[in-house]
C-alpha cells in the first residue's frame, strides 16, 4: 500500500481563484464517509454504493484506511476481467496506491492533482486518521460557486 499525501507546496494552477480549503468544503458538504472491509465481496460493495448513491467507498480494517473501491475498480477489475462479484474480495480489486490531502489543502490544489493523477476520488487525512472524502464533483461544484462570486463581484464593480 502507497500513499502520497498532498503538501502544500504543490503548485496550484496559475491565475487561480481565492483559496478555499478542503476543510471549508468538508464543512459544507458533510463529513460522511462510506466504508467496508477489506474482507467484504465486491458485491456487497457495489450494493453499498449503489444504496448510499456514491462511487467510492473507503477500504477501512482496524481504522486504519487501506485503500479505495470505486465504479471505475468494479468495472475495470471484475467485470472486464471476468471475474465473480460474489467471490471476490474488496481487497483483490481495491485501488492502493492513494493520493490524500488535508483539510489545510486548497480545492485549486486538490484539483490539479486529480487532474495529473487521474483521480476522482480524494480521502481527508488529518494526523494519520480519516476525515473525510472528496469527490471530483465536490470539487468542481466548490469551484463553480467561487466563479459565480467573483463573477457577481467583478459586474458589481464594473456598474458602480
Amino acid at each position: 500500500m502507497m500513499f502520497s499525501s498532498l503538501r502544500s507546496s504543490y503548485p496550484p494552477p496559475q491565475g487561480s481563484l481565492p483559496l478555499t480549503y478542503v476543510d471549508q468544503l468538508l464543512v459544507e458538504k458533510g463529513h460522511q464517509i462510506w466504508i467496508i472491509s477489506p474482507d467484504d465481496s465486491v458485491l456487497s460493495a457495489i450494493y453499498t454504493m449503489s444504496r448510499r448513491g456514491v462511487g467510492c467507498l473507503a477500504v477501512v480494517s482496524d481504522h486504519a484506511l487501506l485503500g479505495l473501491i470505486t465504479e471505475r475498480d468494479y468495472a475495470r477489475k471484475v467485470l472486464l476481467a471476468g471475474r465473480s462479484s460474489q467471490d471476490t474480495h474488496v481487497s483483490e480489486v481495491m485501488s492502493d496506491a492513494l493520493i490524500t490531502v488535508s483539510p489545510k489543502t486548497t480545492t485549486a490544489e486538490c484539483l490539479s492533482r486529480m487532474t495529473a493523477e487521474t483521480v476522482r476520488y480524494l480521502p481527508v487525512l488529518s494526523d494519520g486518521e480519516l476525515v473525510g472524502m472528496l469527490s471530483s464533483g465536490d470539487i468542481l461544484r466548490s469551484m463553480m460557486r467561487q466563479q459565480g462570486y467573483l463573477l457577481r463581484e467583478l459586474e458589481r464593480y464594473v456598474a458602480g
